[in-house]
C-alpha cells in the first residue's frame, strides 16, 4: 500500500506532500489539480517500469543513467507537447559561472513510500526534459543508501497501478482486443471501446467476481447483466441486459445510461486488478447525487475485497460526507498545494455553509472584505475613483469580496475563522476587513492582526453622499448627455429642487429625521421615495446609487471616506506580511 506521495515540478504544483491511507479522497473546484496529482502517481509508475525493462534490478550507483520515455507511452497523461508535464513550463534554469550562462536541468520528481508484508519502502523517480517528445527518467538515489541495494526497491515494482478516467459513453460494436490494448485504450480517455472487454476478463478469468459485479449492478440499478459473449466471427464481445419485471426482453449494453455504465466500468476495473493501487477520475460522473453516495461505499468495499488501494478524486459534496464519516483519508485541494484534513467532520460543516468556492477566493486573493451587499462595493470604488485614491482602487479590484446580507457581525465573524483555518500560503497569513453600517454601541467585536472591524459613524455609507448639491449636479449632468433616456429629457433641476422641497417638509411634519443628517436611513427614506416619486425609478435603484458619487462638491466629502479606505488598504497591504 503507498502510504505517501511527494511532487516537485509537476504541473500546477511546485512542491507538495501528502499522507496516504487504503482509501483516500482528493476533494476540491474544478482546475484545482486533482486529476494531476492522479497523473503525478501513474506517471511515477511508468517510470518505474520503464526503468526496470531496460535496467532490470541493477545495484546502486552515484548517479544512474537516464531512461529515455516517448510521449505516446505516457498514456495516463495526454499531452501535445512533453513540456507541458513541468511546473509553469520551466525545463532548466540559466545562471552566470565565470561569466558564462550555464544551463541545468530543471527535473520533474516523484517519491511514492509504500508499506507491505516486508516492510516499509521508498522510490523517487526523477523526470528530465530532453525535447517535446522526448524525456530521461532515471531514480533518485540518496546518499544513505547501501551501494550493493537494488536502485529501485523491489517492492515498488510490485506496486500495480491504473489510473481510470470518467466513462465516455460506448461505443455500438466493440471489437475484442488483448489486455495490452485495453491498457492502452484506458490511458487515452478511450473508456467507450474497452467496457465490453473488461467484463468479459472478469467473466472468463473470475467468474465468481462476474457474479458479484452482476448483483451489485441488479441492487443499485435493478437489472440484470447477461454475460458477455465473443462472436468469434466478428472479431467482436457483445454484451446486453434485462430490466426488472421483463425477463424476455433483452436490451443491448449501449441502451443503458451513462450512470450505470459508469459504475459497471469502475467495478469491472477493481475486479479484473485485485490487489492493484486503483486511481479514478470523478468516480460520481453521469450519477445522481443518491447513487454518489452508493458508489462510492461499493468502491471502498471492493477495494477492501479485492486487497486493493483506491484514490479517488471529485468535487462531490455527497462523497466528501461519505468519505469523513468512514473516516477515509481526505486532501483538500485549494490553492497551491493539497493540504491534508485532520478535522474532515468540522471542514465538511465549513463546506456545507460556504461551499468550495469560497475558499478558492480565498486562497487566490489572499485577504477578504465584507460588506453589507455589493451595492456598498460599488460606493466605495466610486468613492476611491473620486478621490483618486489609487492604493485604495487597486484593493478593491483584487479582493475576495464576501456580501453579508445584513448588519450583524456574528457571519464575518465564524466565516473569516473557517477561511484563515483552510489558507496556507508559506508564511504568510490571511487577513480581513468587515465594514458594516453603525452598528449599536459596543456591539462592534473587536479587531486582531488577522482581520479589522471597522463601522461608519453615520447610519449608513449612503449618508456620504446624500446632499442637495450632490442632486442637483446629477440632474445637471444628465441633461448634458446626448443620449438623455425619454424619461429623464423632461425633469429639470427645478422639478428635483422642488421634489426635494416638498419631502424635506413632509419629514419635519412627521417629526423624522433630516435626509441631509447623519441619523436616516437616506438609501430608502428619503432617496428610493425621490427617485419614485419624480418616476425615475426604472432609471436609479439602490443597486446603482454609486454613480451619484461624482457628483459629490468635493467640499462636502467627509473625512472618514477617506480614513476607511486607508483602513482597507492597510489590510490589503498586510496579507503578504506575515508579522503584520
Amino acid at each position: 500500500m503507498l502510504t505517501k506521495l511527494t511532487v516537485e515540478n509537476f504541473k500546477r504544483f511546485e512542491k507538495f506532500e501528502i499522507e496516504l491511507g487504503s482509501s483516500v479522497l482528493f476533494v476540491g473546484p474544478n482546475n484545482s489539480g486533482k486529476t494531476s496529482a492522479l497523473q503525478a502517481l501513474a506517471l511515477w509508475e511508468t517510470g518505474v517500469k520503464a526503468w526496470y525493462v531496460k535496467r532490470g534490478t541493477s545495484s546502486q550507483r552515484k548517479k544512474p543513467t537516464g531512461v529515455a520515455l516517448n510521449r505516446t507511452v505516457i498514456l495516463p497523461i495526454p499531452v501535445p507537447e512533453l513540456r507541458l508535464l513541468w511546473h509553469q513550463l520551466r525545463v532548466r534554469s540559466v545562471k552566470k559561472v565565470k561569466g558564462k550562462n550555464v544551463q541545468k536541468n530543471i527535473p520533474i520528481r516523484i517519491t511514492a513510500e509504500g508499506e507491505d508484508k516486508e516492510g516499509k519502502w521508498s522510490c523517487g523517480m526523477e523526470f528530465s526534459y530532453a525535447g517535446s517528445e522526448i524525456l530521461y527518467c532515471r531514480p533518485i538515489v540518496s546518499g544513505d543508501q547501501d551501494e550493493g541495494q537494488p536502485v529501485i526497491p523491489l517492492c515498488a515494482l510490485n506496486v500495480n497501478m491504473a489510473l481510470l478516467p470518467p466513462m465516455s459513453g460506448l461505443v455500438a460494436d466493440e471489437d475484442s482486443i488483448e489486455t495490452g490494448t485495453v491498457n492502452v485504450r484506458i490511458g487515452q480517455g478511450q473508456t467507450a471501446e474497452i467496457l465490453r472487454n473488461i467484463c468479459y476478463q472478469v467473466f472468463t478469468k473470475t467468474p465468481e467476481s462476474w457474479e458479484k459485479i452482476v448483483e451489485k449492478i441488479r441492487e443499485i440499478f435493478g437489472v440484470t447483466l447477461n454475460p458477455p459473449e465473443h462472436l468469434d466471427h466478428l472479431g467482436q464481445i457483445t454484451m446486453a441486459y434485462r430490466e426488472q419485471g421483463d425477463s424476455k426482453l433483452k436490451l443491448d449494453l449501449s441502451s443503458a445510461g451513462r450512470g450505470m455504465l459508469q459504475t459497471l466500468l469502475i467495478l469491472g476495473y477493481m475486479y479484473s486488478r485485485p490487489g492493484a493501487v486503483l486511481l479514478f477520475d470523478e468516480p460520481d460522473a453521469h450519477l445522481e447525487i443518491l447513487r454518489q453516495r452508493e458508489i462510492y461505499q461499493h468502491i471502498a468495499e471492493t477495494a477492501l475485497e479485492t486487497g486493493g488501494q483506491f484514490i479517488a478524486a471529485s468535487h462531490s459534496e455527497v462523497l466528501l460526507d461519505e468519505s469523513a464519516r468512514r473516516d477515509d483519508t481526505l486532501i483538500f485541494f485549494i490553492g497551491k498545494k493539497p493540504k491534508q484534513v485532520d478535522k474532515p467532520a468540522q471542514v465538511i460543516k465549513s463546506l456545507k455553509d460556504y461551499g468550495l468556492e469560497d475558499y478558492y477566493q480565498a486562497e487566490q486573493k489572499g485577504w477578504i472584505l465584507y460588506l453589507e451587499g455589493s451595492t456598498d462595493l460599488s460606493i466605495l470604488k466610486a468613492f476611491a475613483k473620486k478621490l483618486d485614491h489609487k492604493e485604495a482602487q487597486e484593493a478593491l479590484d483584487n479582493t475576495f469580496f464576501k456580501p453579508v446580507g445584513s448588519n450583524d457581525p456574528a457571519f464575518p465573524q465564524r466565516h473569516f475563522y473557517a477561511m484563515a483555518e483552510a489558507y496556507d500560503n508559506g508564511h504568510k497569513k490571511f487577513r480581513g476587513a468587515a465594514l458594516f453600517d453603525r452598528l449599536p454601541e459596543n456591539k462592534l467585536p473587536a479587531s486582531d492582526k488577522s482581520i479589522q472591524y471597522l463601522e461608519w459613524q453615520q447610519r449608513e455609507i449612503e449618508n456620504y453622499f446624500c446632499f442637495r448639491e450632490t442632486l442637483v449636479n446629477w440632474i445637471k449632468a444628465m441633461e448634458r448627455q446626448d443620449d438623455t433616456p425619454p424619461l429623464l429629457q423632461s425633469l429639470s433641476v427645478y422639478k428635483m429642487e422642488k421634489q426635494i422641497d416638498r419631502m424635506e417638509q413632509a419629514l419635519k411634519v412627521l417629526n423624522e429625521e433630516s435626509p441631509w443628517g447623519e441619523d436616516m436611513k437616506v438609501s430608502t427614506e428619503f432617496l428610493e421615495p425621490l427617485f419614485n416619486n419624480l418616476g425615475l425609478s426604472k432609471i436609479i435603484r439602490k443597486s446603482n446609487f454609486h454613480q451619484l458619487v461624482e457628483h459629490i462638491p468635493d467640499e462636502l466629502i467627509s473625512p472618514e471616506v477617506t480614513e476607511k479606505l486607508d483602513a482597507i488598504v492597510e489590510v490589503y497591504s498586510s496579507r503578504n506580511d506575515p508579522e503584520a
